[in-house]
């Protein structure tokens, strides 16, 4: 796997017109989920060495904020169930936006 190769941990250097359209594809992607109560996608990332091409898409977005998300969400934030109150896995789709683009923004630079 080339990622875990050579990238692994480390940012992705790209030019800066490419890193502002990629982040700006990502708001404007992240922003249409969250409108349409979807969370839980990932980043995929195809790397062509050769090329020196990168391709990026938004994948698993097939999961919508439904009332049990919701509540999984609440049991999760309150501890109930152990988890001492930690910041839940299960998130709004706002939340998940939020915190998807928080962690993409570093790993291109």
């Amino acid at each position: 796997n080339f990622v875990r190769e050579h990238v692994e941990g480390a940012p992705v250097f790209v030019s800066e017109e490419s890193r502002t359209a990629f982040l700006a594809a990502l708001e404007r992607d992240t922003a249409f989920c969250s409108a349409a109560n979807i969370m839980d996608y990932s980043l995929i990332v195809g790397l062509e060495a050769d090329e020196r091409v990168i391709s990026v898409g938004l994948i698993d977005y097939l999961r919508p904020y439904t009332w049990d998300k919701r509540v999984e969400e609440a049991i999760k934030k309150s501890g109930i169930l152990g988890g001492g109150g930690k910041a839940p896995t299960v998130l709004s789709p706002a939340d998940y936006r939020t915190r998807f683009l928080e962690a993409m923004a570093p790993m291109y630079s």
